[in-house]
């Protein structure tokens, strides 16, 4: 008991996997209370759960005797439900299992609501798993395409002669360049969509052109290119603000799989595992 104590002291997350132990117990025995043989209370928060389900399903409240009825499946669901498992049908049911393994994990996550986060807690989320939510260099830009096996030989002189003349004047650069399946013009793409569209070797050469003019020719898998960039973006850890949502979704989760786990941890120490040699 001292050591839990400890912990509970030093570790706020352990305070709120044995509040949830707590509300099991607690709840169990409330279930206990009112699973007794001949004992089935249909509580006014049930009956107020079904009234919801049937308006969810039709769009208005069900009358006197529709929600009759209502409590009657829910009072024959309940008879049958202790009776399969007096008779042991739960046992060895996946399914069941599962679904009794997610509503004790319920009663846990319903306490970390009170985990509020901060900028402070999520920042350093971010900062531990940068690698996360790195974000791409992106890049806005033209090109103009010159085919390898149209211009032959003559290929550098061709992109040195067109260069210079998109330099002084580049309306209608489309039609400066050969004809290609690729886009002429890419907008805020990020460095990973270029690669696949050009190749790792085209997408290096664009971290070190100029912005603003016309250069080249850049080589990519399908031959020459005279490339224009509008903007650069570099690419990184973003800051918080940029990626608050995606943020905190992530630390949400990890903070429930953690509890989860420590949840886990402490139910088992009841247990004593036994593991039957299956190995032949």
């Amino acid at each position: 008991m001292k050591n839990i104590l400890k912990k509970l002291v030093r570790e706020p997350l352990l305070h709120f996997v044995l509040l949830g132990i707590l509300i099991f117990i607690g709840y169990n025995l409330f279930s206990r209370k009112n699973s007794e043989p001949g004992n089935i209370v249909i509580t006014k928060g049930e009956i107020a759960s079904l009234k919801a389900g049937y308006v969810r399903t039709w769009q208005r409240e069900p009358n006197d005797e529709q929600l009759e009825g209502l409590i009657r499946d829910r009072v024959k669901q309940d008879v049958f439900t202790r009776e399969a498992v007096a008779m042991g049908l739960d046992k060895d049911d996946i399914i069941i299992q599962r679904r009794l393994q997610q509503k004790m994990e319920f009663i846990l996550n319903d306490n970390l609501d009170d985990i509020k986060q901060t900028d402070s807690l999520l920042t350093d989320f971010l900062t531990k798993h940068a690698d996360k939510f790195q974000v791409d260099p992106r890049f806005t830009f033209k090109q103009v395409f010159l085919d390898p096996d149209k211009r032959g030989s003559s290929i550098e002189k061709d992109a040195v002669r067109i260069l210079a003349v998109l330099n002084q004047r580049d309306t209608g650069f489309q039609r400066s360049g050969d004809y290609t399946m690729l886009t002429s013009e890419s907008f805020n793409e990020r460095e990973t969509e270029i690669t696949n569209q050009f190749g790792e070797e085209f997408t290096q050469q664009l971290k070190k052109l100029r912005i603003g003019k016309w250069e080249g020719p850049v080589k990519s898998t399908y031959g020459l290119h005279l490339v224009k960039i509008s903007e650069r973006t570099q690419g990184g850890t973003p800051v918080l603000d940029n990626v608050r949502e995606s943020v905190t979704r992530e630390w949400e989760n990890e903070l429930r799989k953690d509890a989860n786990e420590k949840f886990y941890q402490e139910l088992l120490k009841n247990y004593n595992v036994i593991v039957e040699d299956h190995r032949h």
